[in-house]
């Protein structure tokens, strides 16, 4: 075990170093910008400069105590996920070992250690590899509980999915999900209830100050923000839609209207667009429905490797005996799938990371597949086929762990950040992602989707300092192709710097007005003023 722990902290340490020229991630600069306000003393201000309470608060939180120790602000959000991954594979360990053997734990702990999906969180600042720790963790505690029912596995199982909770929302399904489970264990053997209240009690522990926290600051009580955010794009999606042609819409009068360009969506003092509970419900059947296609699509892109990992997923799960504890087990194990495929359902856009949420599962019963192969091979003369299955998946997983290592860009986003940073100005930066704005220290806002008129007539009024075009976007923004073609229309902007990459890639940056006089940039702000202000035309109060 702790030559597998090794090379995953090797294989994630080779991965860093070959990328580390690449972006901060767009909601990792959100992290990273929130934690950096916070130990100013400014609040969690976001890339937007409103207010953030879409995210939870732990992963910042995290990132700020190790900015205060002196490191870097990207390194303090890499460094967080790179532990959580390797986390993740001790977790896995301490599952598969009680669901089934420790030899089982060591071809799961193996398969996590190089899968490309827990390789890729890994070493992104993102939340995803904290987060599959510590539902792992829960998940594990919460087969012990079912075992035991000692009130230390209730402590721990709580503890876990509460902490699971600050770092994503889906924790709170289950948490919600192991108390039903307990308390229905508890009705049908007539056990003591002791064990679920300090189950609830310890997560409410973790959950409830978050809570409170965020009512006093934003004044209404918010355990998630990302809801209308996620019906709203899941209404134009289905629709047949681009993703930035709703995400970044604005109407013909340019006011902004897609949730991700629209402040309502993000600032904490203002209420977003709601749909009706009804919508809804009908939203999230159609994204399950939808979902059912796209997880199958996670092992076919390579996100879990190849499709054998879900076929030996699909041995373990129905080709090993069947016997009272591990049913058991196996309807914990089935639970949990339940309740990450609810989960998803409220999100239509299914990116690869969102696998994660599934992904112990996944790893356990792939493992038991990988176990009864061997037994099968065991008493004949054939080679061994579970350790050949293993092999196939770990060389599969290393190909594409290295090919996705090496396809990294030429840290663009870093170059221009700093141009911009070393000629600053108090509007924000447009552009369609975050990257050149966090390394420029600047507020961001995202690019407009909309025809010229009505793109223009919005940064008229959002007033920005800087509008960045990344050619590799173009054909993303169809609407406004001559934009990206031939520049912003000099009375508009004026460009004022360009990088290239090697293949080709090119960022522009047009200075869309000069710099008002005597106006208050990052350089000559004083130390105790907020260092991001709110974009222009947002509630400030």
């Amino acid at each position: 075990m702790a030559a597998i722990v090794l090379v995953a902290i090797l294989l994630r340490a080779a991965t860093l170093g070959i990328r580390h020229d690449a972006a901060i991630d767009m909601d990792g600069s959100e992290y990273v910008r929130v934690a950096e306000n916070i130990l100013g003393g400014h609040g969690a201000i976001g890339m937007r400069g409103v207010p953030m309470v879409i995210f939870p608060p732990l992963y910042s939180w995290l990132i700020a105590l190790l900015l205060r120790v002196g490191v870097a602000p990207e390194h303090a959000a890499l460094t967080i996920a790179f532990l959580g991954g390797c986390a993740f594979v001790i977790a896995i360990a301490a599952l598969v070992a009680t669901v089934y053997d420790r030899r089982t734990a060591l071809a799961a702990a193996l398969v996590a250690a190089v899968l490309p999906m827990c390789v890729e969180t890994s070493t992104t600042a993102l939340a995803e590899a904290p987060f599959a720790a510590f539902a792992t963790a829960g998940l594990w505690s919460l087969v012990l509980l079912m075992r035991s029912w000692s009130l230390r596995a209730a402590a721990a199982c709580g503890a876990a999915f509460g902490t699971a909770y600050l770092l994503r929302p889906e924790g709170a399904l289950f948490a919600l999900a192991a108390l039903a489970i307990a308390s229905s264990v508890a009705l049908v053997r007539r056990r003591r209830f002791l064990p679920i209240a300090v189950l609830g009690a310890s997560a409410l522990l973790l959950v409830l100050p978050s809570v409170v926290a965020t009512e006093l600051y934003v004044g209404r009580v918010v355990l998630e923000g990302k809801s209308a955010i996620n019906f709203r794009l899941a209404d134009g999606l289905r629709n047949g839609a681009s993703y930035l042609a709703i995400a970044d819409a604005v109407d013909a009068s340019g006011r902004p209207v897609g949730p991700e360009i629209d402040p309502r969506f993000y600032a904490g003092d203002q209420r977003p667009p709601q749909f009706g509970l009804r919508h809804c419900f009908m939203l999230a059947a159609l994204a399950a429905r939808a979902h059912l296609r796209d997880v199958p699509a996670l092992f076919a892109d390579g996100a879990y490797g190849s499709g054998l990992l879900i076929l030996l997923a699909v041995l373990g799960l129905f080709g090993t005996a069947l016997t009272r504890r591990r049913l058991n087990d196996e309807a914990i194990l089935v639970a949990y799938v339940a309740v990450g495929f609810a989960a998803l359902a409220g999100v239509w856009q299914m990116w690869p990371r969102y696998g994660m949420l599934l992904l112990p599962v996944v790893l356990v019963w792939s493992a038991a597949g990988i176990a009864h192969l061997r037994r099968w091979s065991a008493g004949s003369r054939l080679p061994d086929a579970g350790l050949v299955a293993l092999g196939l998946v770990v060389a599969v997983c290393l190909a594409r762990d290295v090919t996705s290592a090496r396809s990294t860009n030429a840290g663009l986003e870093r170059t221009t950040g700093a141009w911009i940073a070393a000629h600053p100005a108090p509007g924000p930066v447009v552009d369609v992602s975050t990257g050149t704005a966090f390394y420029a220290g600047a507020i961001w806002a995202p690019l407009p989707y909309g025809d010229e008129t009505a793109s223009a007539r919005y940064l008229r009024t959002l007033a920005p300092s800087y509008v960045v075009l990344d050619s590799s976007r173009a054909v993303q923004f169809p609407p406004l192709q001559r934009w990206f073609a031939h520049g912003l229309p000099a009375p508009l902007a004026t460009r004022a710097f360009a990088v290239a990459d090697a293949r080709g890639r090119r960022l522009t940056v047009y200075r869309f007005a000069p710099r008002p006089a005597g106006a208050v940039t990052s350089s000559t702000r004083a130390p105790d003023t907020p260092r991001y202000r709110p974009p222009a035309g947002t509630d400030k109060s």
